[in-house]
């Protein structure tokens, strides 16, 4: 009856090891993206499926609103450089890159819109 108890016990303790480990990726996450590495990377970096993450991300509106921050803060900090115009050619690329649907071309925001009315298409012929 012991060996139960005690085999029982330390199934209880997992749980909070398992705790432990998710809530170290998700601050690592948490820095790495405040940091302007994109989602893919952090994952890849941090040795996190994707699917882990997004499933995390959906769960979670803790760990949602802390990614968020954590990616209006890069935002925050390329305007910074942009309006101080020191090197803002390359903040604004970067911006474009990383945020397409607010700051990418025309065309990038009509394609992550869903857009099916052909005006994204027009854009690129008419390149």
């Amino acid at each position: 009856m012991n060996e139960v108890k005690a085999m029982n016990m330390t199934l209880l303790k997992l749980p909070t090891l398992h705790k432990v480990e998710v809530v170290n990726w998700r601050m690592d996450m948490i820095i790495l993206l405040s940091r302007g590495v994109s989602v893919v990377e952090a994952c890849e970096t941090l040795d996190v499926p994707r699917s882990t993450f997004y499933r995390h991300l959906n769960s979670d509106p803790t760990f949602k609103h802390q990614v968020e921050r954590a990616k209006t803060l890069v935002s925050i900090e390329l305007f910074q450089i942009i309006r101080d115009a020191k090197e803002w050619r390359a903040a604004a690329w970067l911006l474009e890159k990383r945020f397409p649907t607010e700051y990418g071309t025309a065309r990038q925001r009509l394609k992550y819109a869903g857009c099916t009315c052909g005006a994204a298409s027009k854009i690129i012929r008419s390149r």
